[in-house]
């Protein structure tokens, strides 16, 4: 599951690309079109990266 694809931004449909922070994982997509200028979402709590994958590709956006 560790390979799991993230689905695409909810704003422009870009590749959304998952880095591990040091408390928090963060989903980033680095398109400037209409994704609302460099999107980022902070996951807290610094979950498993499946559960964090999970959790981004179930969002209610």
């Amino acid at each position: 599951m560790d390979d799991e694809k993230l689905m695409p931004c909810p704003f422009c449909g870009g590749e959304v690309t998952l880095r591990d922070e040091v408390d928090c994982w963060s989903f980033t997509c680095p398109k400037e079109t209409d994704c609302r200028k460099n999107t980022a979402i902070y996951l807290a709590g610094h979950p498993s990266k499946e559960d964090a994958i999970k959790w981004w590709n179930t969002r209610a956006c």
